[in-house]
């Protein structure tokens, strides 16, 4: 049973559809109650494993392994010694408390802001789906995602999270979001072909998909090849337990003060009980007196400085929901000199939203950003639209109507705004509700028929039957679309598209590329009503042209002050 497991990820790709169930022991109708009984035993169950914790007491103990705390703590028993051998003298019982005083705050302050810390690392294990769709013994089955196993067949649909790492058997122009893995927000397509490619790494390869992310569109069926820990999102949970921790600046720093202070004071220390002895001191004051001199030469008083100052720095950063795990990390940050960030979702909101569109009446712009539906359509000169045209609301039809996903509010009277699917589509769906076609109004034209997306076409095109007509609404690449487009939608009416028209549209469509806009092509056409069976060679051919819809990802409030704050800072 466990001879798959000689089988890497980039060998599994490989495999045709059909020898990934012989090489991962299953079948097309998933593992019997036995195999999975097997499975377990062999391979434990899809979980991961909390990570090992220390002790409070280890914890809190090792608050004290820094050299400035060594030294004083043995200031500390110098003062003690001098208590004693003074005759109990108060004043040195004072300095001994007032030096452990110092100690324990600094070490309490250090290991409370640890501790908060580390809980957020638990945050990981939340990532993980909890149930899934599986096949076993020829019959779908909702379970845990714990149960899963090497061999389990799963089903996915949109908005599916994926258990498990799997290969993809079949696949129904399935694309995932593997934002919790790679960070990247835009969806990946994925197939269930066999990979030649070589030189792709392991989250590259089209037809295998990843534990924790989540189907942003289409369907699929795929075998398990790694659960828990031998999953890529358990690599990158092992390898966080397995980070090395390395002194900060400041650690380094104050560790070389301490050895300079140290070896200061005791040598000090001992020229003073030299020149005690030569001043004709007897041994108990000569001591007394070295003694003193060392604990006076030890800075008492800057550990607690440096802990309340990081602590008030910790606590400003948490107000700006910065988690600090170390106090000394603090300084860390303060020594940045270069800062490497992505940008989808990190310098910009991660939300795709129209800014515009030309058709051939005109061109027209969008007000608002992100998914939720606030803003309107405006002219050229920034004018609110009152009206729209019945070119532009065609146009707007087709943005809202050949589209698979759906923009929800994430909290019942909130402002809060999400997609559930392609960002893109997302992007089609808000526009076209600052238009005035709200998905209420959008369900009224009944969808019949439906071409996904598909790489060599380069378009999807989706059906409806609309007042007796049946209309195909294409959009996608407009290279690929204007190509394939032979009239114009002119003042409501379908004229033939001239070349010269044509050859403006991939000129609008070029100069809304350079300003760095995701541009795509919307058509349509009016099909035979006797027709039933769709075909791309008979929706997508013939189509009227009904203009190009510009959008961006646009970026967060906070970022031009933020990296002009960046700069103003030497970084």
């Amino acid at each position: 049973m466990q001879e798959h497991n000689k089988h890497t990820p980039r060998e599994i790709a490989r495999l045709d559809s059909n020898d990934v169930y012989i090489q991962l022991d299953s079948s097309r109708s998933g593992l019997t109650s036995q195999q999975v009984g097997e499975q377990h035993r062999c391979f434990g169950y899809n979980i991961l494993p909390s990570l090992p914790v220390p002790p409070a007491w280890k914890k809190f103990i090792k608050q004290f392994r820094d050299l400035f705390a060594i030294l004083l703590l043995v200031a500390a028993g110098i003062s003690f010694i001098s208590y004693i051998i003074a005759g109990y003298d108060p004043y040195s019982l004072k300095v001994c408390i007032a030096i452990l005083g110092v100690v324990l705050l600094n070490a309490g302050i250090g290991f409370v802001q640890g501790y908060m810390a580390e809980r957020s690392t638990k945050m990981l294990q939340k990532l993980v789906p909890h149930r899934a769709r599986v096949l076993r013994d020829n019959e779908e089955r909702t379970l845990a995602t714990t149960e899963l196993v090497p061999g389990d067949v799963i089903l996915l649909e949109e908005g599916d999270e994926v258990p498990a790492d799997a290969r993809l058997v079949r696949s129904y122009e399935l694309y995932t979001s593997e934002i919790s893995l790679t960070g990247e927000s835009t969806p990946v397509r994925k197939t269930a072909d066999p990979v030649v490619e070589t030189n792709l790494t392991d989250t590259e390869l089209p037809n295998l998909i990843f534990m924790s992310t989540i189907v942003a569109r289409g369907s699929g069926v795929a075998v398990v090849y790694g659960t828990g820990l031998d999953t890529q999102f358990g690599r990158v949970y092992r390898l966080s337990a397995q980070v090395v921790e390395r002194p900060s600046p400041l650690q380094i720093e104050l560790a070389a003060m301490g050895r300079v202070v140290s070896i200061a004071a005791v040598a000090i220390g001992i020229v003073m009980f030299v020149i005690g002895r030569f001043l004709g001191l007897n041994l108990i004051e000569n001591l007394l007196f070295a003694l003193g001199v060392m604990v006076a030469l030890v800075p008492e008083g800057m550990p607690a400085t440096l802990t309340v100052s990081l602590a008030l720095g910790v606590s400003f950063m948490a107000k700006s929901k910065v988690l600090i795990k170390k106090l000394s990390t603090l300084e860390t940050l303060g020594a940045t000199t270069i800062i490497c960030t992505d940008k989808t979702g990190t310098l910009t909101r991660g939300q795709m939203t129209v800014t515009e569109i030309h058709i051939p009446e005109g061109e027209y712009h969008f007000t608002g950003t992100g998914y939720a539906p606030i803003g309107h359509v405006a002219d050229n000169t920034g004018k609110e639209l009152k009206d729209i045209s019945q070119a532009l609301r065609e146009a707007m039809k087709c943005a809202g109507l050949c589209t698979t996903a759906r923009v929800v509010r994430q909290k019942e009277g909130g402002n809060d705004w999400n997609v559930i699917g392609d960002p893109t589509e997302g992007a089609l769906l808000t526009a076209a509700a600052k238009a005035g076609l709200t998905p209420e109004v959008l369900s009224k034209y009944t969808r019949i028929g439906l071409l996904p997306f598909d790489s060599s076409r380069m378009r999807m095109a989706s059906i409806h039957r609309e007042e007796g007509n049946i209309i195909g609404y294409v959009k996608g690449a407009p290279t690929s679309v204007i190509e394939q487009c032979g009239f114009i939608l002119e003042n409501g009416k379908e004229r033939v598209w001239s070349e010269e028209e044509r050859r403006k549209a991939l000129e609008e469509n070029n100069l809304m590329a350079h300003k760095t806009l995701r541009v795509l092509a919307l058509a349509r056409k009016t099909l035979p009503p006797e027709s039933k069976n769709w075909v791309a060679e008979e929706v997508e051919s013939q189509l009227c042209y009904l203009g190009l819809i510009g959008m961006m990802d646009p970026p967060r409030a906070d970022v031009i002050e933020a990296v002009n704050t960046a700069k103003n800072a030497g970084i």
